[in-house]
């Protein structure tokens, strides 16, 4: 699972100023998982498949999923774009 969810941190972080991507922090929050620790997230409820509909989503409809992530990251909205 590890592998998966470091690509979609991959995908939805600028690709010019490459960000570390750590196992448990404040960053998953900012790319839309509820918490600090994005495999509680996977454990929960839909497990592996959401992660592949995720990632499906990034890399077959890529323009969709920047306007997804941007409109749930703007205006005061706070929905969770890596809901899983």
């Amino acid at each position: 699972h590890w592998r998966m969810i470091h690509t979609v941190f991959r995908e939805l972080t600028p690709k010019n100023k490459p960000v570390p991507c750590p196992t448990l922090g404040a960053h998953w929050v900012r790319i839309g998982f509820q918490g600090n620790d994005p495999r509680t997230d996977v454990n929960r409820a839909m497990r592996c498949l959401a992660l592949l509909q995720l990632l499906h989503l990034l890399e077959k409809e890529r323009r969709l999923a920047g306007a997804l992530f941007r409109a749930a990251n703007q205006g005061g909205k706070d929905w969770p774009f890596a809901c899983t």
